[in-house]
């Protein structure tokens, strides 16, 4: 039976949570882009599926982030062809997420674009501080979102009381 009222609140989430990463980007320098590609399947893991591992704060933050480091750390300094650097970069992520029980697949896709994004803009450091502060963003957009009390209210992060 589907949950309409988890269904308003997952898109008023990511509605907010998309929306004020893409207007943060327009009001930065051009290459300090914001808005990138895997926070919207973020955005479908906090908001559509609160209930998961993948998520839990935990997971969306360092999940996210250790996949940027991980991109970038290939793409700099490990020389081999791009198809290799990408292989080697998403498999680095998954295995890190899962020793430090962070998976969250988006993190494997921030792995990717730091290796195969746009050049001088992935391969940047600055890639590992955009990532964050938009997994940051859709974090605290996500508590705010599934903790109004009401119908649908999922108590977010997992282990909170609902009621």
């Amino acid at each position: 039976m589907k949950n309409n009222a988890l269904i308003l609140r997952g898109f008023l989430g990511a509605l907010v949570g998309i929306g004020i990463i893409g207007w943060l980007s327009t009001h930065l320098p051009p290459h300090w882009v914001l808005l990138i590609g895997s926070f919207g399947a973020s955005s479908v893991i906090v908001f559509a599926m609160p209930h998961t591992h993948a998520a839990q704060p935990k997971a969306l933050l360092l999940g996210n982030l250790i996949g940027a480091t991980i991109g970038v750390l290939i793409a700099n300094f490990v020389p081999v062809e791009e198809w290799l650097a990408a292989a080697l970069a998403v498999s680095g992520a998954i295995a890190v997420m899962a020793l430090t029980d962070t998976t969250h697949p988006p993190g494997g896709a921030a792995a990717l674009i730091a290796v195969h994004g746009t050049e001088g803009v992935a391969e940047s450091w600055y890639f590992v501080v955009a990532v964050f502060i938009g997994a940051v963003i859709l974090g605290i957009v996500a508590f705010a979102t599934h903790n109004i009390p009401g119908p649908g209210r999922v108590g977010y992060p997992l282990g909170k009381k609902e009621g």
